[in-house]
Protein backbone atom coordinates (compact mmCIF):
# COMPACT_ATOMS: atom_id res chain seq x y z
CA UNK A 1 0.00 0.00 0.00
CA UNK A 2 3.01 2.38 0.79
CA UNK A 3 4.72 2.15 -2.38
CA UNK A 4 1.04 2.66 -4.03
CA UNK A 5 0.20 5.77 -2.32
CA UNK A 6 4.02 7.10 -3.08
CA UNK A 7 3.08 6.53 -6.99
CA UNK A 8 -0.33 8.14 -6.84
CA UNK A 9 1.70 11.15 -4.76
CA UNK A 10 4.36 11.33 -7.35
CA UNK A 11 1.46 11.10 -9.98
CA UNK A 12 -0.31 13.75 -9.19
CA UNK A 13 2.85 15.84 -8.91
CA UNK A 14 3.49 15.12 -12.57
CA UNK A 15 6.07 12.37 -12.06
CA UNK A 16 6.19 8.49 -13.56
CA UNK A 17 7.22 5.77 -11.33
CA UNK A 18 6.99 2.40 -11.78
CA UNK A 19 5.82 -0.06 -8.13
CA UNK A 20 7.44 -3.42 -8.42
CA UNK A 21 5.26 -5.99 -6.01
CA UNK A 22 6.37 -9.75 -6.12
CA UNK A 23 3.11 -10.65 -4.36
CA UNK A 24 2.51 -14.23 -6.02
CA UNK A 25 -1.02 -14.16 -4.58
CA UNK A 26 -1.75 -10.55 -6.00
CA UNK A 27 -0.67 -6.67 -4.80
CA UNK A 28 -1.19 -4.92 -1.92
CA UNK A 29 1.83 -5.62 0.19
CA UNK A 30 0.43 -5.47 4.18
CA UNK A 31 -2.88 -5.64 2.22
CA UNK A 32 -3.41 -9.31 1.33
CA UNK A 33 -6.22 -10.76 1.52
CA UNK A 34 -7.47 -14.45 0.72
CA UNK A 35 -11.37 -15.65 -0.22
CA UNK A 36 -12.28 -19.64 0.22
CA UNK A 37 -14.32 -20.59 -2.11
CA UNK A 38 -16.99 -22.26 -2.10
CA UNK A 39 -17.91 -20.26 1.33
CA UNK A 40 -16.76 -17.17 0.57
CA UNK A 41 -14.62 -17.13 3.87
CA UNK A 42 -12.49 -13.75 3.53
CA UNK A 43 -9.39 -13.97 5.22
CA UNK A 44 -6.87 -10.78 5.72
CA UNK A 45 -3.40 -12.47 6.53
CA UNK A 46 -1.43 -9.51 7.09
CA UNK A 47 -2.85 -5.83 8.45
CA UNK A 48 -6.41 -6.80 9.79
CA UNK A 49 -7.30 -3.07 10.71
CA UNK A 50 -5.75 0.31 9.86
CA UNK A 51 -5.91 3.50 11.54
CA UNK A 52 -5.54 7.28 10.09
CA UNK A 53 -3.33 9.79 11.45
CA UNK A 54 -2.17 11.51 8.25
CA UNK A 55 -4.80 14.28 7.10
CA UNK A 56 -3.91 13.36 3.02
CA UNK A 57 -5.12 9.99 3.84
CA UNK A 58 -7.97 11.00 5.75
CA UNK A 59 -9.05 12.23 2.23
CA UNK A 60 -8.49 8.97 0.80
CA UNK A 61 -10.22 6.90 3.73
CA UNK A 62 -13.33 8.96 3.47
CA UNK A 63 -13.35 8.41 -0.08
CA UNK A 64 -13.25 4.56 0.53
CA UNK A 65 -15.77 5.23 3.10
CA UNK A 66 -17.88 6.48 0.34
CA UNK A 67 -17.74 3.56 -1.81
CA UNK A 68 -18.73 1.47 0.52
CA UNK A 69 -14.80 -0.45 0.99
CA UNK A 70 -14.31 0.63 4.37
CA UNK A 71 -15.72 0.95 7.57
CA UNK A 72 -14.81 1.65 11.68
CA UNK A 73 -14.29 -1.44 13.10
CA UNK A 74 -15.40 -1.54 17.00
CA UNK A 75 -14.01 -4.37 18.23
CA UNK A 76 -11.77 -5.14 21.07
CA UNK A 77 -7.94 -5.05 20.56
CA UNK A 78 -5.86 -6.72 23.16
CA UNK A 79 -3.07 -9.55 24.02
CA UNK A 80 -3.72 -12.60 25.96
CA UNK A 81 -1.88 -13.50 28.95
CA UNK A 82 0.19 -16.21 30.15
CA UNK A 83 -2.72 -18.74 31.67
CA UNK A 84 -4.78 -16.89 28.38
CA UNK A 85 -6.76 -14.12 30.40
CA UNK A 86 -7.49 -11.61 28.09
CA UNK A 87 -6.39 -8.01 28.41
CA UNK A 88 -7.68 -5.57 26.35
CA UNK A 89 -5.60 -2.47 24.98
CA UNK A 90 -6.35 1.23 26.03
CA UNK A 91 -8.63 3.26 23.16
CA UNK A 92 -6.75 4.02 20.29
CA UNK A 93 -8.41 6.31 17.10
CA UNK A 94 -10.71 5.07 14.92
CA UNK A 95 -9.60 1.36 13.62
CA UNK A 96 -11.00 0.94 9.94
CA UNK A 97 -11.30 -2.52 8.03
CA UNK A 98 -11.90 -3.49 4.54
CA UNK A 99 -15.28 -4.34 3.90
CA UNK A 100 -14.45 -7.42 1.72
CA UNK A 101 -11.22 -7.70 3.04
CA UNK A 102 -7.82 -5.06 2.44
CA UNK A 103 -6.95 -6.06 -0.77
CA UNK A 104 -9.75 -4.23 -2.51
CA UNK A 105 -8.37 -1.05 -1.05
CA UNK A 106 -5.18 -1.47 -3.36
CA UNK A 107 -7.06 -2.42 -5.90
CA UNK A 108 -9.21 0.86 -5.88
CA UNK A 109 -5.98 2.30 -6.20
CA UNK A 110 -5.07 0.90 -9.54
CA UNK A 111 -8.31 0.83 -11.04
CA UNK A 112 -9.04 4.46 -10.70
CA UNK A 113 -5.36 6.17 -10.42
CA UNK A 114 -2.71 3.96 -11.47
CA UNK A 115 -1.25 1.95 -14.12
CA UNK A 116 -0.59 -1.78 -13.71
CA UNK A 117 1.94 -3.71 -15.75
CA UNK A 118 2.28 -7.34 -14.71
CA UNK A 119 5.50 -8.62 -12.83
CA UNK A 120 6.81 -12.37 -12.97
CA UNK A 121 9.35 -14.09 -11.83
CA UNK A 122 11.04 -16.92 -13.75
CA UNK A 123 12.74 -18.11 -11.05
CA UNK A 124 13.49 -16.71 -7.19
CA UNK A 125 16.32 -14.57 -9.07
CA UNK A 126 15.04 -13.15 -12.18
CA UNK A 127 12.02 -11.24 -13.13
CA UNK A 128 10.04 -9.83 -16.09
CA UNK A 129 7.32 -7.90 -17.10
Amino acid sequence: MAGLLCALSLEKRGVKSTVFDTGMHGLGGRMGTRVIDPQQLIFDHAAQFFTVSDSRFSKLVDYWLEKGLVREWQGLVGQLELGGRFVPLPSSPPRFIGVNGMRPLADSLLSEWLYLSKLDAWCRLLWSM
